[in-house]
Formats: structure tokens, C-alpha cells, sequence
């Protein structure tokens, strides 16, 4: 059968985290991983998960936030 892929998952950070790897958007501060002199910034949301209501719908921009989000997968 076909392979499996998983994805990593973006958690919320609540405590410290360190402020030279983040950068603000209005929808919260990302805060992306540092590898080989590169700096990345993966899996910030633009938009709501499409679904339920959303489904088949324009996509609805993620409300403003001042949360801070991991930004590595």
C-alpha cells in the first residue's frame, strides 16, 4: 500500500522563546527554526481550515492574534 506521510505541528508557545528567530504578522508572532545559516518560517497560517462552513468556500483570513506560534513544520 501506499506510504503514510505525517506532518509536524505548530504548537502555541506560552513560555519564553528566543526573540531573534520571531517575527510579528497580525495574525501573531511566528517563530521560525535557524539551520545551516537559514532562517525558516514554516507552516504560518494565512487562512481558516477549510472546513465544515468553509468548505468549497474563498478562503477567510486568520483573525489578528498577539499569541506566538512555533513555526518549524
Amino acid at each position: 500500500m501506499g506510504e503514510k506521510y505525517t506532518f509536524g505541528v505548530n504548537e502555541k508557545i506560552t513560555g519564553n522563546y528566543d526573540s531573534s528567530l520571531a517575527v510579528k504578522c497580525s495574525s501573531g508572532t511566528y517563530v521560525g527554526s535557524l539551520d545551516d545559516g537559514v532562517l525558516s518560517f514554516k507552516g504560518v497560517r494565512y487562512a481558516l481550515p477549510p472546513v465544515g462552513n468553509l468548505r468549497w468556500h474563498a478562503p477567510v483570513p486568520v483573525p489578528d492574534s498577539d499569541d506566538v506560534y512555533e513555526a518549524k513544520s
